[in-house]
C-alpha cells in the first residue's frame, strides 16, 4: 500500500513538473518568434505593422501602402524559421490627399543609393563600436535585444551588395582552447543563421570562429576580457 502511494505521488510530482517547464519554455518560444518576426519586417520597412504571438501563429496587424505590402509583409513572416502560421490582418491605408497649395511630393527612396567596400565597411564598424551582438549567458542563442542591430547590419549590407561578409566570432581566454573556438564558431553560426533569416544570400555570408587567438585588448583585465567577446563584420570583393 505504501508503495502505490509513493509510486502515485512520484507520478504527481512528474506531471506537475513537466507541467511547469512547459509553461516556462512557451513564454520564451514566442517572445523569440515575435522578436525574430518584427526584425525581419523592419528590414523592408513595411510601415505600421504590429506583430502579436499565440504558440507558433503570428497576427499581423496595422496598415500598409499597398496589397503588395501586404502579402509581402506576410510572406516575410512565414519565412521566418518556427513559424507555424501567420493571420495577416494588415490593411491597406488610403494615400493622403494632397495638400492644393503645394504639389504632392515624390515618394522618397530608401537604400536605394549603394556603398562603396570601404564606406560599408565604415558603416559597420559604426554600428558595432556603438552596440556589440549580444548572447544568452553561455550559449549561442542572440539576445532579443541584438534582433535590431541586426537589422541595421542588414540594411548597410545591402547596400554593398558586390562584397561578401566574414562574421568572426572571438572570446576572451578564459576556460579551455576548444571550448573557446567552439561557442566563437557558434556564436558566428547564430548571426549568418539570423542575417540569412532577414534575406541575405546566403553565397555572401560566412562564419568563422577564432576561438581566444585574435584578442583586442589584455585578458587579465576584465574590461580586456569583455572586449576581446565579440562579433566582427569584414567585408571582401565578390571573386
Amino acid at each position: 500500500m505504501n508503495q502505490t502511494v509513493v509510486v502515485a505521488s512520484g507520478l504527481v510530482a512528474l506531471i506537475a513538473l513537466s507541467s511547469l517547464a512547459a509553461w516556462l519554455k512557451g513564454p520564451s518560444i514566442e517572445q523569440d518568434l515575435g522578436s525574430r518576426s518584427r526584425s525581419a519586417l523592419q528590414v523592408e520597412d513595411f510601415g505600421d505593422t504590429r506583430v502579436s504571438v499565440e504558440g507558433r501563429t503570428i497576427t499581423l496587424a496595422g496598415a500598409v501602402p499597398s496589397e503588395d505590402d501586404r502579402d509581402r509583409a506576410g510572406q516575410v513572416v512565414e519565412a521566418v524559421w518556427g513559424v507555424g502560421a501567420v493571420e495577416n490582418a494588415l490593411t491597406v491605408a488610403p494615400p493622403p490627399p494632397p495638400t492644393p497649395s503645394q504639389p504632392t511630393a515624390p515618394k522618397e527612396v530608401t537604400n536605394a543609393d549603394t556603398l562603396s567596400q570601404g564606406d560599408c565597411q565604415d558603416e559597420l564598424n559604426a554600428l558595432l563600436a556603438e552596440q556589440s551582438i549580444r548572447f544568452d549567458s553561455y550559449s549561442a542563442v542572440i539576445d532579443a535585444g541584438s534582433h535590431p542591430l541586426l537589422a541595421k547590419l542588414a540594411r548597410t549590407l545591402r547596400r554593398c551588395p558586390d562584397t561578401l561578409v566574414e562574421i568572426g566570432g572571438h572570446t576572451d581566454a578564459t576556460g579551455p582552447d576548444d571550448l573557446n573556438q567552439e561557442i566563437s564558431q557558434a556564436r558566428a553560426d547564430s548571426v549568418r543563421a539570423h542575417l540569412l533569416d532577414l534575406k541575405m544570400s546566403p553565397d555572401r555570408v560566412e562564419a568563422v570562429g577564432y576561438g581566444e587567438d585574435a584578442p583586442l585588448a589584455d585578458n587579465k583585465k576584465t574590461e580586456g576580457r569583455a572586449a576581446n567577446r565579440r562579433i566582427e563584420f569584414k567585408l571582401r570583393e565578390m571573386p
